[in-house]
């Protein structure tokens, strides 16, 4: 039997991720036209192999080549989300920068703000930092952001 990267199905999830590094279960199923089953059971497989790994964040499982470094896993996750490249893009711009100046930036509704700035902390993208009495966000790693940015551009769904 062919070893488990040279058959059909596995071949394409691996072709897929590597070039949409961070994609969660629901989107290499749905770009694949693969049965849940077949996803659960090949992704699975992969990750057992060594060839994936599983980095969950925000109640999603997210996938990666096994070669993506460990640090960089969670944040490229969380910048898979239109929403959350473009806020992580203007914190690195206008860093230290308010929910309010954020919400009038991107015209998003602050609550929604507040649940993507908390899934960018939560994978280390960003940091709250206190400022005269406000809360205000800022890069946590500048280079690795500049690096994991264009990264994600490509790779984030349409």
């Amino acid at each position: 039997m062919a070893p488990l990267e040279e058959r059909d199905v596995p071949r394409r999830i691996l072709a897929y991720l590597r070039g949409h590094e961070g994609a969660h279960f629901r989107e290499v199923q749905r770009a694949l036209a693969l049965a849940t089953g077949q996803a659960d059971h090949h992704l699975r497989a992969l990750v057992a192999e060594g060839l994936l790994v599983r980095a969950p964040l925000g109640g999603e499982v997210h996938y990666f080549p096994a070669s993506r470094p460990r640090h960089e896993r969670l944040p490229l996750a969380a910048l898979r989300s239109g929403p959350r490249l473009q806020l992580a893009g203007l914190v690195r711009a206008r860093a230290p920068v308010g929910l309010r100046e954020l919400a009038r930036a991107t015209g998003m509704p602050e609550s929604t703000l507040a649940h993507h700035l908390r899934v960018l902390v939560r994978a280390g993208v960003l940091f709250k930092v206190e400022e005269r009495g406000r809360v205000a966000y800022a890069p946590t790693d500048g280079a690795l952001l500049a690096k994991l940015l264009p990264v994600s551009a490509l790779a984030t769904p349409a």
